[in-house]
């Protein structure tokens, strides 16, 4: 994916749809909802409480369901954020800014981006955009 700041705002929103439309996806899929927890490795509890809201989704889970439900639109988007999520930092060292001014721009604090450095799936997408529209590229 090409760095560009618009296609990464579309491409962050586009994934926050994907994550709103799964209940659907899920209700719509000719296995049943115990197969597919099966299938992408999960309880059937936990993708119950995931598709009524209770859990967050993991970024994992997304993918294994994209690979499974997903059209290739799809697929491409859950790809390509996670190429977004990797490319904050390379960014903001190229840019030479300081985390704390981009994560206080951005409405977090620099302890937010170290807990989330650890796993793709802390992050909450609605971080990722304000990060990435608070950036300048």
């Amino acid at each position: 994916m090409e760095r560009d700041k618009q296609a990464y705002l579309d491409t962050i929103d586009n994934y926050a749809q994907i994550i709103a439309d799964l209940p659907q996806l899920l209700d719509n899929a000719d296995d049943t909802i115990h197969e597919i927890a099966s299938k992408i490795e999960i309880s059937f509890s936990a993708l119950s409480n995931k598709k009524h809201g209770r859990r967050d989704w993991k970024y994992e889970e997304i993918n294994k369901l994209m690979q499974l439900l997903g059209n290739e639109k799809q697929k491409e988007v859950v790809k390509n954020y996670i190429l977004i999520v990797n490319d904050i930092l390379p960014i903001i060292n190229e840019n030479g800014i300081r985390f704390s001014f981009i994560f206080e721009k951005a409405g977090m604090t620099v302890g937010n981006y170290q807990v989330r450095s650890r796993s793709i799936s802390a992050w909450d997408v609605s971080e990722v955009r304000r990060i990435i529209d608070a950036l300048k590229f």
